[in-house]
């Protein structure tokens, strides 16, 4: 699962994903990125950026399109 790491704490490091989602994991478990997953994550991070604005992902006709409708009215 692709995370930032925050904080080292010995043999164990403290890992966090855009979404704000946390954990902890042994560092020998981890790897660096591959060049695929750096895109991947900076394209979850922007999409979390969007969702804390209040936008919605497209899921109906224009789905695949890249434009963002409005999310639900409140």
């Amino acid at each position: 699962m692709i995370a930032v790491v925050e904080e080292v704490e010995g043999f164990r490091v403290k890992l966090r994903r855009p979404s704000g989602m946390s954990w902890t994991a042994e560092r020998t478990r981890l790897r660096p990125a591959t060049v695929y997953e750096h895109r991947q994550f900076r394209a979850l991070a922007a999409l979390q950026r969007l969702r804390q604005k209040g936008l919605a992902c497209p899921d109906g006709p224009d789905a695949g399109t890249g434009r963002l409708s409005p999310g639900p009215a409140v």
